[in-house]
Order: structure tokens, then C-alpha cells, then sequence
């Protein structure tokens, strides 16, 4: 209660001269905004019900707002029911995660990076688990972060072979890819290694954390004002059911790069017998991973999703279309 009364003077460490106050009693409280979700069992959509351990829940939410009819009745009155399930408290709050992420309004509707997200997690199938890479991948390209700007100028690992243009393009899906993992054998990575692709990996990494800590605090918030059942024994599977709690590697994102960087050695890099001879070398290049090639394939799945994200969001600020379209032609005749 002390810091929503208080008023908070921020003055920024890289000049003396900026004040600015913030009012905290003067701002909508962000509580109030999402506490409408709040849909027992029998409002839940019936793909929202039957979701099971490891479905795409963040996909199935998103899909549910597309019913106009749905959508038209998710508005719960401030005396419902406190949520009891498992499944009723893990949809509610992935509905209040999604809208203070901007991907729903406050009508419940779906935003313009909504639809967006929607079409291009709608686009993947269950078993690829790309569901989590590919929301990261559109949250970092939302903060300006996935693109093709050399980050990391003085870093070593990225790009080497091609004109200025094809290293700008492996760069990007190379970055895409670093949202995935790479299927390894249970042994410790052995391969060529990327400086710059770790240090991507890092902001990723706090990006992910960042959002499973919102997603905590929403559920956190949702016990604590007594909108769900308390007195309860499954605190574990609550926690297991949310999504962010697995951390990224860069393995796959390596993988795609020392591919795309391979191919501008040959005469011919975009005919189908030499993209099969590169990738023939990746059992030299990654002696423990599954399948290099399904690697790839993998990663490739993440990128069409992302790129679909990006085409339907293209007017948005900070999409950079031409550099996006222009790496999914390119990549387009190297996959």
C-alpha cells in the first residue's frame, strides 16, 4: 500500500537533468483490467476443457478468441464462483497473461499481434513443441530485439562466407533458430561453438525468464485476491503447467548457421544434391546430435511460423518487412 500511494521521482543514470514523477494512484490498476477473466468449467471452450498435460495451451487460448460467441460471454461478473481446476485457474491466467501482453484487448478481443500470434502458432503442429519458441520469437521482435542488426559487433561466431547479404540473412535465421533446441544425445554438446549466437541467446533467455515470472505473478495475484480455491494440494502441477519454466539453448541456432554458412563454398549452393551433401557433413559437425538434418528441418518448421507472425503483422512498428521477406526467399531455394 505504501508504494501505491507514493510518488516515485525517477532520474535516469545517463542524464542528471531528466525528472520525471510517476503517480501510481493515478494510473488504472492493472488488476482490475484482467480480473474478468475469471470462466468456470462450464464457460471454458470445449478445446480449452480437454487440453491435456503438454498441449498447446497457449494456442488453443488464442484460437478460443476467435469465437465471437465465446468471446461474447468470457466477461465473468465480480460475485462468480472462485475456479476450483486445475484447468479452469491455468486458462484463466494465460487469458490475463495474454491481454497484459497485448495480444487481447480489454473487450477480449484478439489485437492486431494477436491475430498474428494466433495464425502463426495455429500453423505448427503438437508434436513439433514449438509452440514456446515461436511466442518468444514474436515477443523479441515486438521489444526490436530479432532482426538482423549486428548486436554484437566485436563478437566472434557469426556469419562468414557470402556477400554482405546472404551473412545479413543467415544471421536472422540463425537467430530464429536459437528460440528452438537442438536434439542432442544425453552426453555433453560437442561442436562448433558461436560467441555472437550465445550472446543472443542470453537476451532470449531474459526475455523468457521475464515472462514466466509475469505469468507466475498473475497467478500469484489470482490466489491472492480469492478468485480461485486455495485450499488445495496441487501447487506443484499449477506451477508445471504454466509455460516459460524451460531455459533455451543456442545448439540449434549453430547448427542452422554452420549449414547456411557451408553452402556459399560451393559452386552450385542452392541444387538439391549439394544442400544433401552439406548436410551429410553435419554427422562430422555435431557427432552426438539425433539427426542434423531433422535439426534443420526443425528449425525451418520455427522460422515458416515466425515469418507467418511477421506477414500478418507487417504494418506494425518495428516489422521490418523487406529484410524478413527477403531472408524466406533466400533460405527458400537453401532448405
Amino acid at each position: 500500500r505504501f508504494y501505491q500511494t507514493k510518488v516515485i521521482n525517477v532520474r535516469a543514470w545517463y542524464d542528471d537533468k531528466t525528472d520525471k514523477s510517476i503517480h501510481l494512484k493515478d494510473l488504472p490498476s492493472v488488476k482490475d483490467t484482467i480480473s474478468s477473466w475469471r470462466l468456470g468449467s462450464k464457460q471454458l471452450p470445449e478445446s480449452v476443457q480437454k487440453l491435456e498435460e503438454n498441449s498447446p495451451l497457449l494456442t488453443s487460448c488464442l484460437s478460443a478468441l476467435k469465437d465471437q460467441g465465446f468471446v461474447s460471454k468470457s466477461f465473468s461478473p465480480k460475485d462468480a464462483a472462485p475456479l476450483t481446476t486445475k484447468q479452469e485457474i491455468v486458462s484463466n491466467v494465460t487469458w490475463r497473461f495474454l491481454q497484459l501482453r497485448g495480444y487481447v484487448d480489454s473487450k477480449h478481443q484478439l489485437t492486431t499481434w494477436g491475430k498474428a500470434l494466433e495464425s502463426a502458432l495455429s500453423s505448427l503442429k503438437p508434436s513439433d513443441n514449438l509452440e514456446e519458441p515461436t511466442f518468444l520469437a514474436v515477443e523479441l521482435v515486438r521489444l526490436g530485439i530479432l532482426s538482423s542488426k549486428d548486436w554484437f559487433p566485436n563478437t566472434s561466431g557469426g556469419p562468414m562466407r557470402g556477400s554482405d547479404e546472404e551473412q545479413r540473412n543467415n544471421l536472422l535465421i540463425s537467430r530464429v533458430a536459437c528460440f528452438g533446441k537442438i536434439q542432442h544425445k544425453p552426453i555433453g554438446y560437442s561442436g562448433p561453438l558461436s560467441r555472437q549466437l550465445l550472446s543472443f541467446r542470453s537476451l532470449v533467455s531474459t526475455v523468457r525468464s521475464a515472462l514466466r515470472d509475469l505469468i507466475e505473478v498473475v497467478l500469484a495475484s489470482l490466489l491472492l485476491s480469492g478468485d480461485a480455491n486455495r485450499d488445495r494440494d496441487d501447487w506443484t502441477d499449477l506451477s508445471l503447467s504454466l509455460p516459460f519454466i524451460d531455459d533455451n539453448d543456442c545448439g540449434l541456432a549453430i547448427a542452422v548457421r554452420t549449414y547456411l554458412d557451408d553452402l556459399p563454398q560451393e559452386p552450385e549452393p542452392t541444387t538439391e544434391a549439394i544442400r544433401e551433401e552439406v548436410k551429410a557433413k553435419g554427422k562430422e559437425w555435431f557427432q552426438h546430435s539425433h539427426s542434423f538434418s531433422e535439426n534443420l528441418d526443425m528449425s525451418f518448421h520455427l522460422w515458416d511460423a515466425v515469418y507467418k507472425a511477421i506477414q500478418a503483422a507487417n504494418k506494425e512498428p518495428g516489422v521490418d518487412i523487406k529484410v524478413w521477406n527477403e531472408a524466406n526467399q533466400w533460405l527458400s531455394s537453401r532448405r
